[in-house]
């Protein structure tokens, strides 16, 4: 049993390629499947897959995964730095401007 075509066009390459053997391992970022990684022997690499390529292919979808989640963790870090940033200038506006009103009335 091989992987399934998408369209004629797919299922073109698909026997052209002669898939014999396919691991397909999720990627999950904080619970949630976000992507797959994916290994396929043809009939002309004659490679047939082992528990150890199973457990290889587990072993480069977890670091994958943690290197999406830490991609994400240092985006949503990164939008919260600036935010910040952002109202620390207008808290430092509205400080100077209170500074300068009480400066004014002494």
């Amino acid at each position: 049993m091989g992987p399934r075509a998408r369209d004629d066009r797919h299922r073109f390459l698909l026997e052209q390629i002669q898939v014999t053997g396919f691991i397909i391992m999720p990627l999950r970022v904080q619970g949630r499947v976000v992507g797959a990684f994916s290994l396929f022997a043809s009939r002309y690499s004659g490679r047939k897959y082992t528990m150890a390529d199973v457990q290889f292919a587990e072993e480069v979808s977890r670091r994958a995964s943690i290197a999406l989640d830490n991609a994400g963790l240092f985006r949503d870090l990164s939008k919260e730095l600036s935010e910040r940033k952002r109202i620390e200038a207008a808290l430092r506006q509205v400080s100077e401007r209170l500074s300068w009103r009480r400066k004014r009335q002494t």
